[in-house]
């Protein structure tokens, strides 16, 4: 007489199996729920998506809501100047100090920086080496013409 292995034995796999696809059932309902609420979470945070006309047979398209939009930014012009002779400084660092913004001038002293808007006065730090560092106020607003910052020889 052949001995039966337990997985041959009826009495054996039949609930083994059963508790097994039970097990994988449970698991697989936990992982749907789970992403049925992060899908749903995602949904009630954004705007909702709208429905349009696709053509003219009464098919619809939905469409994506759109996208955030960044923070608006003010951009105002710098130029920085040697006050002796005229001549613009390139590679000035500017820093808006208030806001962690830099920038360096390029060869004609000119650079740009863009700033979040609601303060109408900007504190600004220019510095070069063989040049003292120059703090000043400017007032910021947009299309304003280049601020001209001057800086001594040290």
């Amino acid at each position: 007489m052949a001995t039966r292995k337990w997985y041959q034995d009826p009495k054996f796999s039949v609930p083994v199996a059963v508790a097994l696809v039970g097990l994988v059932g449970t698991i697989v309902t936990v992982l749907w729920s789970r992403q049925e609420e992060a899908t749903d979470k995602a949904q009630s945070d954004s705007p909702p998506a709208a429905t349009v006309p696709a053509s003219s047979t009464g098919t619809t398209t939905t469409v994506p809501p759109p996208l955030p939009t960044p923070s608006p930014v003010v951009s105002f012009p710098v130029v920085v100047i040697d006050d002796a002779n005229g001549d613009h400084i390139a590679g000035a660092r500017v820093v808006a100090d208030e806001q962690g913004v830099s920038t360096e001038t390029d060869s004609q002293g000119r650079c740009t920086l863009n700033v979040r808007p609601g303060q109408s006065k900007l504190r600004v730090t220019v510095s070069r080496p063989g040049y003292r560092t120059q703090n000043v106020e400017l007032t910021v607003f947009e299309g304003m013409d280049p601020a001209r910052i001057r800086l001594q020889k040290s």
